[in-house]
């Protein structure tokens, strides 16, 4: 039995609100340095998602129950799932192990793609250049991931692959979007964008210096994929409360 039909709605509405939390949560772990607590959140949080979301049959079997998109449990918007594989292979990168970091690098691609219907397509820079990266230390041939990160970096020019390489450098800079609700009801999900007044950085060990230039922006990641399921439970909960509105005129 999936977890989904084994939950009650009210279970299911704790679970899912544990996911982003637990999201959220493993960000400032790693800001802090503290991996293990990451390491912690993420694997749970993961296996949820990969429960309803996953590339898998036992996934694809458990979204065969839903025959709505406003049934579906909310596990964060398609840029915070992305956002949480590419995190968890960092990790597992760190932690010396390519292989699964390459495995979260294509779930992130996953994640950020409709693959029910075909409509939308993975586009992080960085997913597909790690991809290719961990194939390449993996004694592989990574050139097809490397050929489409480069296709989608929009001008900035990727460092080709070295397997001998034994540093990798993960920055982040600039705000990142903000979700808010709108309309009568609160039924729209919009998305706030601040532009980052940070535009490059640059390391610095010893003597030597490295330029670095932004390869994907999450705020495009946020506004860019369409309809999303928070969008369909939101506005059904306004249809709801318009119905009674409704109702409750007729009845006066």
């Amino acid at each position: 039995m999936s977890w989904w039909t084994a939950r009650t709605p009210l279970q299911t509405a704790r679970r899912a609100t544990g996911v982003l939390w637990q999201y959220r949560t493993a960000a400032a772990a790693m800001r802090q340095g503290n991996y293990s607590l990451a390491r912690q959140y993420l694997d749970d949080a993961l296996q949820t998602l990969g429960g309803i979301y996953g590339n898998d049959p036992n996934a694809k079997k458990a979204r065969s129950y839903f025959h709505g998109e406003a049934k579906k449990t909310f596990i964060g918007e398609p840029y915070e799932r992305s956002m949480a594989y590419i995190y968890r292979g960092i990790i597992y990168w760190m932690d010396g192990e390519p292989d699964n970091a390459r495995a979260c690098f294509r779930s992130a691609e996953f994640e950020d793609s409709d693959a029910e219907k075909h409509e939308y397509a993975g586009d992080w820079v960085l997913a597909d250049y790690l991809d290719g990266l961990a194939t390449a230390k993996l004694g592989g041939d990574g050139l097809d991931a490397f050929k489409r990160a480069q296709a989608l970096a929009r001008g900035v020019k990727l460092p080709p692959y070295n397997p001998k390489a034994n540093v990798l450098l993960f920055l982040e800079f600039g705000p990142g979007p903000t979700k808010y609700a709108a309309g009568q009801y609160g039924e729209e999900l919009r998305i706030r964008t601040v532009p980052s007044q940070v535009t490059s950085a640059e390391v610095r060990v010893d003597s030597l210096r490295f330029a670095v230039a932004p390869t994907d922006d999450v705020c495009f990641q946020a506004t860019t994929r369409g309809g999303r399921v928070m969008d369909h439970i939101l506005g059904n909960k306004a249809v709801f409360k318009g119905t009674t509105d409704t109702v409750a005129t007729w009845r006066s």
